[in-house]
């Protein structure tokens, strides 16, 4: 258990990947939807994840459509 002088040492390196200037303070993540039906389309997705998922809180999003898998179609 550390102790109160060894809490505040003032000789430690600031941690790597810090908040250079310039950068936004707010933490933002990835986040990944798997196994979407094949037949959702894609603006019934985005409207769905409206309420999370604006120009606030991502800068950069993406869709990619679910796929089929072990179906046999008919030709």
């Amino acid at each position: 258990m550390a102790t109160a002088a060894e809490s505040n040492n003032p000789t430690r390196k600031p941690k790597k990947g810090g908040k250079g200037p310039g950068q936004n303070s707010a933490v933002r993540l990835k986040t990944v939807v798997r196994k979407l039906p094949p037949n959702l389309p894609e603006d019934v997705f985005w409207q769905s994840v409206a309420p999370w998922v604006h120009d606030d809180t991502c800068t950069w999003k993406a869709f990619h459509a679910g796929k089929l898998k072990g179906v046999c179609v008919p030709i």
